[in-house]
């Protein structure tokens, strides 16, 4: 969605997973499949993420695919927080303005349920 290379030094600041753009796009896609009945699934760099967790329940995204070795972490901070107050979150979020703002709140998520982190991707 923002075609930043990672990988390429040149550009890989500018990868903002977090993004509001990202977010909103992720929960209308979400809605939209949830209408016509698709299972939806996530995968990747942000699904193994513990920080992003939190959100992509929220959004309504049920299954992530990761790693065998990420897989203790991810179901560790999933049974750390109610899928309500998921919903909460992921509902600010999506009114953010800025990457920032909604790093910020995802911040204040983990310190309210007392998450540790596991990965640091920004």
């Amino acid at each position: 969605m923002m075609a930043v290379d990672r990988g390429n030094d040149l550009v890989a600041e500018l990868y903002q997973e977090f993004h509001p753009a990202i977010i909103r796009t992720l929960g209308y896609i979400v809605t939209d499949c949830k209408d016509i009945d698709i299972k939806i699934s996530i995968c990747g760099e942000m699904a193994a993420d513990t920080l992003a967790v939190p959100l992509l329940i929220g959004l309504g995204i049920s299954s992530l695919s990761v790693s065998p070795a990420a897989a203790p972490s991810i179901k560790r901070t999933i049974r750390s927080f109610s899928y309500s107050r998921a919903k909460d979150l992921a509902d600010e979020c999506v009114k953010c303005s800025s990457e920032e703002e909604v790093i910020e709140k995802i911040q204040a998520f983990f310190e309210e349920f007392n998450i540790q982190r596991t990965r640091h991707i920004i």
